[in-house]
């Protein structure tokens, strides 16, 4: 028989509805209750034990003890369901049957609030499966269950300020995104959190004791540090392993965690982690397992603030064993900055550079120190050259770019232009409220090269073989020559200004190179020589002796200016050839000419000779006179001259 009070109205629903506030009394039934609500109503049980399956399947529906106690409203049963969004689930002991019961969220549920329960003896405490969003999981106390609570595939889900003891799995995620697990007491479980896959998911400031593994990753999700996986300020103590990390991908940020008195305090598997700012004083601290070389980060850059052991620079991570022979146990920190003078190698290739140190009892003032770069240290005018302060523990700094004690640039990273060639001692000085530190470089800056420009000019370009050609030179800033006539790689000259004669005809490629102390340059240019007159032709350049008087002129091999020989034999030139005028006169003989044919052939004589001399035609084969005729004709003269005589 059901019985429920009908309060009070409370509230106006979105729909418009009034919202109805009900109570369940020891002995009825929640479900009917439930089946008789609207969305948006109140249920508020008594104390008492309910033995019943229940379903809530309206939005928006809160049902609450009446005391608030879960100590005196318990739910016996096999499993509470929430079949809707927003619904709230507050105040009660819910106790499985044989291992069933909890609270289970459907599919895709969202914005529902399970807070301030008991949950015992289940599968799951609290079931949060796939694709549910914007759950709240809040001050609940859950213990032997298999698991905690499970988030399946979920985002945006919290899961805070619960207490789970004695589960297989305290807190497990399953992939999904923007979750948060924080100040969660998880205690002798065989994983105290369970986190596999996902991004930009947050475990924080959970306390994690006795367990097998305090904290228990799987794949890492390998995305950029700003949504990567973060756990951070937790305090892992007395568990088999620490921080366990497995699977493939790495991508983890551990920072602010303190990890005491376990058997491992971190052991990992993958690699790829950024790790700093832990407080770490275990047996083993730590477990490179699958590959002593997979490298992680061990510091961040050395930052002001408060670090996890006190000091007064966030870096690296602080290193202790129970035994008090731990890295920052020995290692003290001389200056005050909370930061060990030396870096801790774990396995000599991951390393601690900024490791953390508990302080000297008489600790040394902390002084600058001055160190920078550049870009550059040697180089041509103008020369620039960009600065970059490394110095540490510097509140100010001066740059003398020249080092004549005059202060050139404060800023932190200045560029300079140096203009005149030399030699410059740089020096920045460093400065804090403790005293200054000076460091010095060089810089060489060099004169600017001057290369060689190349240029020359002819006298001539094209013309006939034998073709004599002047080349002069105009090259800037050269100080020596060399010519190559016909661009064969061969050079013919080095004389600034030679002259050279061509003698076969064709077109040629005069290559002038030209060099100084910085460099070389060269410049070309085409002669073209054409074929000679008439006159000129001839296998060997000589004149012929069927030419003129019948005298040779020997073909000469030509040089250049500066004396080197050309290839093949040429005739010189037209105008250097003398052509003799030789008068005959034939003396008749009895058995050849008359007197009139003598007298004839004399007038052709002439007359050639006298054409001969045209200088359009002095090397132009000779007509009417062949070599036969002039040997008959010495041979008659000298035949009459040794008659007379007798």
């Amino acid at each position: 028989m059901f019985a429920v009070a009908l309060v009070v109205n409370i509230a106006i629903t979105g729909s418009g509805a009034a919202a109805a506030e009900f109570v369940v009394h020891n002995g009825d039934s929640i479900q009917a209750a439930i089946n008789n609500s609207n969305p948006g109503d109140l249920i508020i049980v008594e104390p008492g034990t309910y033995t019943e399956q229940i379903s809530a399947y309206t939005n928006g529906l809160t049902i609450r003890s009446q005391s608030g106690n879960p100590d005196d409203t318990i739910i016996q049963g096999p499993r509470f369901t929430i079949l809707a969004s927003k619904i709230t689930i507050n105040g009660f002991t819910i106790k499985g049957n044989d291992g069933d019961g909890g609270i289970a969220v459907i599919d895709r549920m969202g914005e529902c609030r399970i807070e301030n329960n008991k949950i015992l003896n289940s599968v799951s405490g609290i079931d949060i499966p796939t694709g549910s969003a914007s759950n709240v999981a809040n001050n609940n106390e859950i213990s032997n269950c298999q698991y905690g609570i499970a988030v399946s595939e979920g985002f945006e889900n919290i899961v805070s300020n619960n207490k789970i003891s004695n589960c297989q799995e305290g807190v497990t995620f399953r992939e999904g995104s923007k979750n948060i697990v924080s100040n969660n007491e998880i205690s002798n479980c065989q994983n105290g959190i369970t986190y596999m896959e996902g991004f930009e998911n947050t475990i924080s400031a959970n306390e994690l004791l006795n367990c097998g593994a305090g904290i228990n990753l799987g794949n890492g999700d390998a995305t950029p540090s700003e949504i990567r996986t973060q756990v951070e300020d937790n305090t892992i103590t007395k568990n088999d392993v620490g921080i366990n990390v497995g699977g493939i991908g790495g991508g983890y940020i551990f920072a602010g965690n303190t990890i005491l008195f376990n058997e491992y305090g971190y052991k990992d598997y993958t690699g790829a982690n950024l790790i700093y700012n832990n407080y770490f004083n275990n047996t083993v601290n730590v477990n490179l397992q699958r590959n002593q070389q997979e490298q992680n980060t061990w510091n961040t850059s050395r930052t002001i603030g408060k670090n996890i052991i006190g000091g007064s620079y966030i870096g690296g991570n602080c290193w202790a064993r129970p035994d008090g022979d731990g890295f920052s146990q020995t290692h003290f920190d001389a200056n005050g900055d909370g930061i060990s003078e030396k870096p801790y190698s774990l396995n000599g290739v991951n390393i601690d550079y900024l490791p953390l140190a508990f302080p000297a009892q008489n600790p040394v003032p902390v002084l600058p120190a001055a160190n920078f770069s550049t870009n550059t240290t040697q180089g041509k005018a103008p020369l620039f050259v960009q600065f970059t302060d490394f110095s540490q523990y510097a509140a100010e700094r001066n740059w003398d770019f020249e080092n004549d004690g005059y202060t050139d640039s404060v800023y932190v990273n200045p560029v300079h232009m140096y203009i005149d060639p030399g030699n410059y001692t740089v020096n920045l000085t460093s400065i804090n409220e403790n005293g200054t530190d000076s460091v010095f470089s060089t810089i060489t800056v060099l004169e600017q090269s001057i290369l060689p420009v190349a240029n020359f000019s002819a006298n001539i370009t094209q013309g006939p073989a034998p073709l004599t050609v002047q080349f002069t030179d105009l090259s800037e800033n050269a100080i020596s020559w060399s010519w190559d006539f016909d661009n064969n790689g061969q050079s013919e000259s080095s004389d600034k200004n030679p002259a050279y004669m061509y003698i076969i005809p064709g077109t040629y490629v005069a290559n002038l190179t030209v060099s100084n102390g910085n460099g070389t340059a060269s410049k070309l240019a085409t002669i073209n020589v054409t074929e000679g007159s008439e006159n000129n032709s001839g296998d060997n350049g000589s004149i012929g002796a069927d030419e003129t008087d019948g005298s040779s002129i020997e073909g000469r091999s030509h040089r250049s200016s500066s004396g080197n020989r050309v290839a093949g034999i040429s005739s010189e030139p037209a105008s250097n050839v003398e052509i003799k005028e030789i008068s005959q006169t034939f003396v008749p003989n009895r058995n050849n000419e008359t007197e009139k044919e003598l007298e004839s052939k004399n007038r052709a004589i002439n007359e050639s000779n006298a054409w001969n001399k045209g200088p359009e035609n002095k090397q132009k084969e000779i007509p009417g006179i062949s070599g036969f005729e002039m040997v008959c004709g010495v041979a008659c003269l000298l035949g009459a001259f040794l008659y007379r005589k007798k």
